[in-house]
C-alpha cells in the first residue's frame, strides 16, 4: 500500500563508470537516499544516464548495481511508481528492467506529464539543441533498431562492454570531469532555456525537468514557469522533489 505523497526526481547516477574510484560508494549512497525516502515517496522519476553503459543482449545484462536494482523492487513491490527516462548512456536499455524490476520505461526524448496539478516537461535533456546535428545523428543511429541488432549478434559481449565503458570514461576524463576535482566542470549554455521558452510559445508548462547537464539549476523562465536541472550523483548528490505543490531542488548530505 502506498503511504507517500511526495514525488522524486533524480538522474545522472552513471553506475560503473570507470572515470571515478567511488563507484561502490555513490551507489551505497543512492540506496541509502531511497531508503530515507521511501515512506514519503509515491512516485520516483529516473531521469536518465543511472548507468554509465547499459546494454542488453537477450539473456546478458551487465553486472553490479543489484544493490541499486534490489531497491527499485523493493519500491515497486510496495506499490511506488519507478518511471525511467533513457538518457544518452542507457539508451540500449530493452525489456529486463521493466520484468524483472517493474519500471517503467520512458523511451521518448521528452514527455508531457500532470502530477497534483502541475503540467511538467520531462527528459534526460540530451539532443534538445536542433542545431546539434552530429550529436542528433548519434543519438538516432544508436537508436535504430536495426544497428542494434546487428552489433548485439556481431560484437561479443566482453568486448561490448569493455568498449563501451572505455569510451565513456576517457570522454568524461576529457571534457568533464577529473578524479582530481570536487566538483562539475560541465560548462552550462542558454540551449535548454532556449529550448524551454520555444515549448512555453505554445503552451504552458508549470515545470521544465532535465538532467544531463550534472549542475543544479533554478532558471525563472515566466511569472509561472521554471526550468530546474537535477544535478548528478557525481558531485552533487542532488535531486528535485514535488511536495505541497512546489517543486524545490536539494542536496542530499548523508
Amino acid at each position: 500500500m502506498i503511504t507517500g505523497k511526495n514525488t522524486y526526481f533524480i538522474s545522472d547516477l552513471h553506475l560503473g563508470s570507470r572515470a571515478f574510484d567511488n563507484d561502490r560508494e555513490r551507489e551505497l549512497k543512492v540506496v541509502s537516499f531511497l531508503n530515507d525516502i521511501k515512506s514519503s515517496c509515491k512516485t520516483l522519476y529516473l531521469l536518465g544516464d543511472i548507468f554509465d553503459y547499459w546494454f542488453e543482449y537477450k539473456y546478458l545484462v551487465p553486472k553490479g548495481y543489484v544493490r541499486f536494482l534490489a531497491k527499485l523492487c523493493e519500491f515497486t513491490d510496495s506499490g511506488i511508481e519507478v518511471h525511467f527516462y533513457i538518457g544518452n548512456h542507457d539508451i540500449w536499455v530493452r525489456d529486463y528492467l521493466e520484468k524483472e524490476c517493474g519500471v517503467i520505461i520512458h523511451l521518448s526524448k521528452t514527455e508531457i506529464v500532470s502530477i497534483d496539478n502541475l503540467k511538467l516537461f520531462l527528459g534526460h535533456g540530451d539532443g534538445l539543441n536542433p542545431k546539434d546535428t552530429g550529436f542528433l545523428l548519434l543519438r538516432a543511429l544508436f537508436h535504430n533498431t536495426t544497428v542494434r541488432w546487428f552489433y548485439r549478434w556481431l560484437v561479443h559481449p566482453d568486448i561490448n562492454y569493455s568498449l563501451g565503458y572505455s569510451w565513456s570514461a576517457s570522454n568524461r576524463k576529457k571534457n568533464r570531469y577529473s578524479k582530481k576535482k570536487t566538483r562539475s566542470v560541465y560548462v552550462y549554455d542558454n540551449e535548454d532555456v532556449d529550448f524551454c521558452r520555444e515549448q512555453l510559445r505554445k503552451e504552458h508548462f508549470d515545470y521544465f525537468i532535465f538532467g544531463h547537464r550534472h549542475i543544479l539549476l533554478d532558471i525563472r523562465l515566466s511569472d509561472t514557469s521554471r526550468y530546474l536541472n537535477i544535478g548528478d550523483w557525481i558531485f552533487n548528490f542532488s535531486y528535485a522533489v514535488l511536495e505541497n505543490g512546489k517543486i524545490t531542488l536539494n542536496k542530499y548530505s548523508k
